[in-house]
């Protein structure tokens, strides 16, 4: 439940422009891992999904993705004129997400027009990007945006590996000099 409740926070905060591609909540524990003890992490790009949850029931329909993408184009449209240039489509995911996110790439919206994104242009763009949430359903659950930071890290490298091989280690120093005397 606290995790919902972070969800909304998170969402809210979206339309702040106070978001960024990847939240983190504060740490809860303690001890060697601290650092990403309790924090959850939201797929990049999942944010700008999670504001289209309409009715606020943490699911996201069909429908609601197409309602909400028509309203980010007129968003991003900052002159009006019913297209998308890449520098009104790098404003508009900045006040999201960061610089490097998905949507500040041109490609995600195919254009007819090099450099002219339509609003229709905008919506296939962003339900193409959406089909990598789906489920079978075609719906969008925004528990499954959210992850553990514990669930994503690297195991820790032990000195045998799961093959029974030695792994490779940083070499011992000592402060004993060469075998012919120079350090």
């Amino acid at each position: 439940m606290r995790a919902l409740s972070a969800i909304t926070l998170m969402a809210g905060m979206m339309t702040t422009g106070l978001a960024s591609a990847q939240e983190r909540l504060p740490a809860r524990e303690s001890g060697h891992d601290r650092n990403r003890a309790g924090a959850l992490l939201i797929e990049p790009g999942a944010l700008l999904f999670i504001t289209f949850d309409a009715n606020h029931d943490f699911e996201i329909t069909p429908d609601e993705i197409e309602l909400g993408a028509r309203s980010a184009f007129q968003h991003a449209d900052a002159d009006n004129n019913n297209t998308l240039t890449p520098i009104e489509q790098r404003n508009w995911a900045s006040e999201f997400a960061s610089e490097n996110d998905v949507f500040a790439n041109p490609s995600v919206f195919p254009a007819a027009i090099p450099n002219q994104v339509t609003e229709d242009e905008f919506l296939m763009g962003l339900i193409t990007l959406s089909e990598h949430f789906q489920d079978e359903n075609d719906r969008i659950f925004i528990r499954d945006l959210v992850s553990d930071a514990r669930e994503n890290r690297d195991p820790p490298l032990d000195e045998f590996g799961d093959d029974g091989l030695e792994r490779l280690q940083r070499p011992v120093i000592t402060g004993e000099g060469r075998p012919n005397g120079s350090r």
